[in-house]
């Protein structure tokens, strides 16, 4: 059942965002609260896998480090970017573009903690495989991350029209 859980949040995530683009539904709002479920759950879940032996604790440290270093860059950044006391200041929304290797690792992520329960459930693959799923999924937590630390502006934009109010739709014309 686990399994299928993770599949399901798989696979709704990936609807809810193709639903966002294809119909030009994408606020700002959404850009924060779509990231930031998927590395609450992800976390979750991580933490459980480790903590029942399913997945190696360092890799789940590393998913997590990761995740925490997002959340509480994107803070500092919008600090930086507007000033002190402004932080929460919604009239000028920060915009979350991530990018196409952190969509990956967030897919790698979930197939990983699948694979390990799957594998705690049912040991039919060789448990190589499951290493070398969370080797590369650990290798796309480290590139990913190094992309944001990197190219941290890139990814972080203000919306285009300042006036922009979360759960506004930011591609709408005025």
């Amino acid at each position: 059942a686990a399994v299928f859980g993770c599949a399901a949040a798989a696979f709704t995530d990936y609807l809810d965002g193709w639903v966002a683009r294809k119909f030009n539904m994408t606020t700002i709002i959404g850009s924060y609260l779509d990231p930031l479920a998927d590395k609450i759950f992800i976390t979750m879940l991580a933490i459980a896998s480790g903590y029942t032996g399913i997945l190696p604790p360092a890799a789940v440290a590393l998913f997590v480090l990761r995740d925490a270093g997002l959340i509480i860059g994107s803070f500092t950044l919008r600090k930086k970017m507007l000033g002190d006391g402004k932080t929460l200041d919604v009239s000028q929304p920060l915009q979350v573009h991530p990018t196409n290797l952190s969509k990956i690792n967030t897919f790698l992520q979930l197939l990983c903690i699948s694979g390990g329960v799957l594998h705690a459930a049912f040991p039919v693959a060789p448990p190589e495989l499951l290493l070398s799923l969370v080797g590369a999924t650990c290798a796309t937590t480290v590139g990913s991350g190094y992309q944001y630390i990197v190219g941290y502006g890139t990814y972080f934009k203000f919306a285009e029209s300042q006036d922009s109010t979360p759960g506004q739709d930011v591609n709408k014309e005025k």
